[in-house]
């Protein structure tokens, strides 16, 4: 009954508002759905050609749970399910291992970081480097608001950051690349309240405000910000500075008209 609503939605929203409106098939997780409907879900998403969101390897807890309850890890499991594919996108994904990881890179299975959401529960530090130098697509999500108390996708990019030097160094994730997992090369937005920028061919982006400018240079690891007329380049990580907060940004942008109303401007 639950699948037969969730088609009649499909055909209802899934493109709509000029391809901005995208549904996605969301089982919670393993523990909280049955095998049959997993497998369900994956035929759907097949059968639509949409978009599959869950949650895996968030908590030591969990993983010890799948694993006594069927049988095997996390990631083995839904891969063996058929649900690791290239309309995959798997939030969390900390507690895994070297195969797992050559799993989601074989499959093409997108990963989605919430490092606030991991800090706050405590869940972990999900190993983001090394996916994205085994090719592995890695965006970035918000989890839900209990998870968060925030759903603020600067304050991810800032975290997301952070979080990793302590590890891998301190040039671990450098601004282009977290920018990158906000705007996402695979246009994966799913944990994301709206995009964050929209992206020319030349990796130009816009936060579109008459007082501040962001542009991302192909071929240099620097930001720069604008303010009225001067403009500062900064060899460093923007977000991590704290030099751009969401409460600043005070207009977005889609297709050319304003999304909230509050200026007139228009984004060639």
């Amino acid at each position: 009954e639950s699948l037969e609503e969730t088609e009649r939605l499909i055909e209802t929203w899934h493109g709509k508002a000029n391809g901005r409106l995208q549904y996605a098939l969301a089982p919670r997780f393993a523990l909280s759905c049955s095998e049959t409907l997993l497998k369900k879900v994956v035929d759907l998403s097949k059968k639509k050609n949409i978009l599959i969101h869950t949650h895996a390897s968030e908590n030591k807890h969990e993983c010890e749970e799948v694993e006594k309850q069927r049988g095997k890890s996390t990631i083995r499991y839904l891969n063996e399910i058929g649900l690791c594919h290239s309309h995959s996108c798997i939030a969390h994904s900390i507690w895994i291992d070297e195969e797992e990881l050559d799993i989601l890179k074989k499959t093409q299975s997108h990963v989605l970081h919430c490092p606030s959401s991991n800090l706050k529960l405590g869940s972990g530090i999900a190993k983001v480097p090394e996916m994205i130098e085994r090719g592995i697509n890695v965006s970035l999500g918000a989890d839900g608001a209990t998870c968060n108390n925030n759903l603020d996708m600067f304050q991810e990019m800032k975290l997301a950051g952070l979080i990793q030097k302590p590890r891998r160094g301190v040039g671990a994730l450098p601004a282009k690349t977290i920018l990158k997992m906000a705007y996402n090369g695979q246009s994966v937005h799913i944990g994301c309240a709206f995009s964050l920028v929209e992206i020319t061919h030349t990796l130009y982006s816009k936060f579109v405000n008459t007082k501040k400018l962001i542009a991302l240079t192909p071929d240099r690891d620097y930001v720069c910000l604008s303010k009225g007329h001067g403009v500062m380049a900064i060899y460093a990580n923007l977000f991590e500075l704290g030099m751009i907060r969401a409460d600043e940004i005070e207009n977005y942008f889609s297709d050319g008209s304003s999304l909230t109303g509050l200026s007139d401007a228009h984004v060639p």
